[in-house]
């Protein structure tokens, strides 16, 4: 296995510039190995990284630069990997321990509280950020990040509608839904959009849309994220989450886009979904500049399959 090491050295008289350093590479998840080394697992990505990190403590007056090596021999491989998963879990234990304190409040306090609910909600969406961000530097999936996601869901799961109105849909099969007319509202955002994509790409491969305002929707279709539809908004799922719960369709790229679906569609922050912003200013640009919906879902759908496919990789 293939490691970057950075050597540095910062001028003793910048004791501004060593703390900014530290910060730098705390961000970037390096492990410190010994006296000033930093070791971090190679890639194109992390290798940039050093080398910024490089130029700034040079141009501040220091002394850096960046190794790649490879280790020794497994047992090296295997000491590096276990004192980057010690280091996290330090981090994973200190939010999971919050989070049981914050669930314990939850549950002694009111129901109709809704200041007080409105309280937890905002420090349970911070945990969630901080575990997002530690996530992103756990190179090497330490086992207490699966107990903390567990916790997090637990604690999210308190705050959110009931989902008893989910339970009385029926479970649907793709197999019942070949080769059918889809036809939801027309000028599709983020919903009806990742939606319509759903539906093309894992449970009617051959379906075709129609886009219509909702007095002129056909009878003879199958409406989606209109009011009062089977495929629409229940308890607290957009039309999006819906589809993937009644047609059960489960793995971690559709999760995570349901959860930046949701965010951008119901504006509730439930899941602090970084990439919402973005995905929600691109699927609005297409929207307003093109001829149509059909054109948008076109455009948007290589968006959808793109992130689809980096979430799936990212799980791997």
């Amino acid at each position: 296995m293939r490691w970057l090491f950075l050597l540095h050295q910062a001028p003793s008289s910048a004791s501004r510039e060593r703390v900014k350093t530290w910060r730098s590479l705390k961000r970037l998840g390096t492990l410190h190995y010994r006296n000033s080394v930093y070791v971090l697992p190679h890639s194109a990505e992390r290798l940039e990284d050093f080398q910024w990190m490089c130029q700034q403590i040079n141009d501040a007056g220091g002394n850096a630069s960046v190794f790649v090596a490879e280790a020794e021999n497994k047992e090296e491989n295997q000491t590096l990997v276990r004192l980057f998963q010690e280091q996290v879990k330090e981090d994973y234990d200190e939010i999971r321990a919050t989070v049981i304190t914050l669930q314990a409040r939850v549950n002694l306090a009111s129901d109709d509280d809704h200041k007080i609910r409105a309280a937890f909600v905002k420090e349970a969406n911070a945990l969630s950020k901080r575990f997002q961000e530690l996530e992103k530097i756990d190179f090497f999936a330490a086992p207490e990040g699966d107990s903390l996601r567990a916790a997090l869901t637990a604690l999210h799961a308190s705050f959110t509608a009931d989902r008893k109105a989910l339970s009385t849909l029926p479970r649907r099969s793709p197999k019942e839904y070949q080769r059918r007319t889809w036809a939801t509202r027309e000028h599709i955002h983020i919903d009806r959009a990742a939606s319509a994509w759903l539906i093309k790409r894992f449970i009617d491969r051959k379906a075709t849309f129609v886009f219509a305002p909702v007095s002129g929707l056909p009878a003879d279709v199958i409406p989606f994220d209109t009011v009062g539809a089977e495929f629409g908004h229940h308890s607290d799922f957009c039309t999006f989450e819906t589809l993937l719960e009644v047609f059960f369709l489960r793995d971690a790229g559709l999760n995570r886009l349901a959860e930046i679906i949701h965010d951008i569609d119901l504006k509730d922050g439930k899941f602090k979904a970084a990439e919402a912003v973005g995905v929600d200013a691109a699927i609005r640009a297409l929207s307003a500049t093109l001829a149509n919906d059909h054109a948008t879902l076109a455009a948007a759908s290589p968006i959808f399959d793109a992130f689809y496919q980096y979430f799936c990789s990212a799980e791997a």
